[in-house]
């Protein structure tokens, strides 16, 4: 059970429910360290493109800093996204959405938690019929959302349904170029949410109670994470790095295969654009397979901005402090037998 705040209780919905608009933004984040929330377990399976199991692990435990205005700014982003797009949603399919940001936790499973944007009903004394989740999306179009709902999206409403113990999660999604109201249904799947309800459950166990952080991946969530966790250095103090030897290798091999990958696309790119010449548009077999327009880039010379106007530095210049992974290309000491 949350403690704090206002409860509320809605027919059809398997736990009471706090309302966020009634609470502080710090007691907001200080209680998303004690669950699971819908929009993380993404990341703890590893299929979400913002979180990885590091990044998670990092907020649950409370070791990193969390950006409080930066928080409170998405949280106000939110509020005003669901102005639009809840109206919007009831108009398309005359349903009523109710319980706009509040938190539910499951009732045995209290780890397990989900921030909702949203009840929907055909009226707030009649049971839940499912709830509804909010969305931008500027990189996907309505055609593949039409083929599949993305599996980070996929994995928020099945922890939503998990939570609240509904049937069904509609996502109303606005597309970056597309203008009609997107919406996608999303039925439970008890398959899907005990494989889910198991990853977590090791997650908290293994990780967030014992303390011992997850391993490390490619994820630039992770990166960010561990940047997070030690900002700052001790000058001259040494780490030793005996066992990492192999990773030190992979890390120079995928530099160089980078480099390598960088040098022949260009080469393939120059030779395409050799044969295309003039032309807008390449055909392969008849088909378009490249368009070629010019396009136009323009930049601002911020060092001779702020030279020519200095009181715009501190108005509008932005400091980021952070740690970089620089080789040493002196010798490395060995072992002499």
């Amino acid at each position: 059970m949350l403690s704090g705040g206002v409860v509320k209780s809605l027919p059809g919905v398997s736990a009471d429910l706090i309302d966020t608009n009634e609470i502080s933004t710090e007691d907001w984040l200080e209680r998303r360290k004690g669950f699971v929330g819908a929009s993380e377990v993404a990341g703890i399976v590893g299929l979400s493109p913002w979180e990885s199991p590091w990044s998670v692990w990092l907020h649950k435990t409370g070791l990193g800093k969390v950006n409080k205005d930066e928080f409170k700014s998405r949280m106000i982003t939110g509020k005003r996204m669901e102005k639009a797009i809840s109206p919007w949603f009831s108009d398309e399919m005359n349903l009523k959405v109710i319980g706009e940001q509040y938190i539910d936790l499951h009732q045995q499973n209290t780890i397990a938690g989900a921030t909702l944007d949203g009840l929907v009903c055909e009226e707030p004394d009649l049971p839940m019929l499912g709830l509804l989740e909010m969305k931008t999306d500027q990189w996907k179009s309505p055609e593949e959302w039409e083929v599949k709902i993305p599996d980070h999206y996929q994995c928020q409403g099945q922890w939503q349904m998990y939570v609240t113990g509904l049937q069904q999660v509609w996502f109303a999604v606005m597309f970056a170029f597309h203008m009609p109201l997107g919406i996608y249904r999303l039925e439970r799947d008890d398959q899907d949410i005990d494989f889910l309800v198991n990853e977590v459950g090791q997650f908290w166990e293994k990780n967030v109670l014992a303390g011992e952080p997850p391993a490390t991946d490619g994820h630039q969530a992770t990166l960010d994470a561990i940047a997070a966790r030690w900002p700052k250095y001790e000058p001259d103090k040494e780490a030793d790095l005996s066992g990492l030897e192999a990773t030190i290798e992979d890390l120079e091999r995928a530099k160089e295969a980078k480099r390598l990958a960088k040098s022949a696309e260009d080469a393939a790119k120059a030779k395409l654009l050799e044969r295309i010449r003039d032309a807008e548009i390449g055909v392969l077999n008849g088909n378009p397979v490249f368009r070629c327009p010019t396009q136009t880039k323009t930049t601002v010379e911020t060092k001779e901005l702020f030279k020519d106007h200095p009181y715009l530095r501190d108005q509008y210049a932005k400091t980021s402090t952070y740690r970089v992974l620089k080789p040493i290309t002196s010798k490395r000491k060995t072992n002499v037998s």
